[in-house]
């Protein structure tokens, strides 16, 4: 009896310490899930940009909200704007941005909205360059070249995640033939003097 009490002693006093080492270790933080949006915004930018199918930006709208294609654009450098009318940088950096393409015949825009509402987008259109084109407001085009350019708000990361290059404003000069990008141009950080590197 003496030497089965001794057993059980020895292993509860092993369990015990076994028990501390393991409370002794760091655990190991739960990366979250990729929201769901974020995974098919990815699948669609693949899937847009994949091969000899992919023509341009897909649908594009001119100032008057009326259809354009990239066509408009052949020959010219073309840039990526995220914006949102909501952000005070963004107002603060779009004036700027007109100002300097109106000294820039050989360069063109073409907005990717932030903004809250169509509404929203369509007033901050108002303030855009005449010959900007833009993506549908919430269409999947918009949310695929956010997630493939790793540009977002911060207000957006619950539905894109953390994992941005970039908040706004941010330019991303890509080639219009392929949608591959060429030039990442971060106005969030470097405001007005990002456009000297274009």
């Amino acid at each position: 009896m003496a030497a089965v009490a001794l057993a059980m002693s020895a292993r509860a006093t092993f369990a015990a310490g076994v028990a501390t080492r393991r409370s002794a270790l760091p655990t190991v933080a739960r990366v979250p899930a990729v929201p769901p949006l974020l995974a098919q915004a990815r699948t669609a930018a693949v899937a847009a940009t994949a091969g000899p199918a992919w023509s341009g930006f897909g649908q594009l709208l001119d100032k008057e909200g009326k259809s354009a294609t990239i066509d408009a654009f052949r020959g010219r450098s073309v840039a990526l704007y995220f914006a949102g009318h909501w952000c005070p940088m963004c107002r603060d950096f779009t004036p700027s941005l007109k100002e300097f393409m109106q000294r820039s015949p050989d360069k063109a825009i073409v907005f990717v909205s932030s903004d809250s509402s169509e509404e929203e987008f369509k007033h901050h259109r108002e303030s855009m360059g005449a010959d900007w084109l833009a993506i549908p407001f919430g269409s999947e085009a918009q949310n695929a070249l956010k997630a493939k350019h790793r540009a977002w708000a911060k207000r957006e990361m619950p539905t894109f995640g953390p994992d941005r290059r970039s908040g706004l404003p941010t330019l991303v000069v890509v080639d219009p033939a392929t949608g591959e990008e060429l030039k990442h141009l971060d106005a969030e950080s470097k405001g007005v003097q990002t456009l000297q590197d274009w």
